[in-house]
């Protein structure tokens, strides 16, 4: 794989989308090609809808305990919008 320099930092790749329950999306950073999941809020995710193969930018995110498993942790989105 291919990666691109800093200037694309935040930049993602959208592999797969989930939308049972909190849409969750499967994504591979354009700097580093690391693969990861994160999730989004439904509302977040009507107004400004992401599909497999779109191009992302991750605005801003963090970290929230997952629900029903004590110590577990999730990456969450809290703002992005589509390249």
């Amino acid at each position: 794989m291919t990666v691109l320099p800093e200037t694309y930092k935040g930049d993602y790749a959208v592999i797969e989308v989930d939308t049972k329950y909190s849409p969750k999306i499967r994504m591979q950073s354009l700097t580093t090609g690391n693969v990861g999941m994160m999730k989004v809020l439904k509302g977040t995710f009507a107004s400004d809808p992401i599909e497999s193969g779109q191009l992302i930018h991750l605005d801003k995110w963090r970290p929230k305990p997952a629900y029903g498993r004590p110590g577990v942790m999730e990456n969450w989105i809290d703002e992005y919008h589509v390249i």
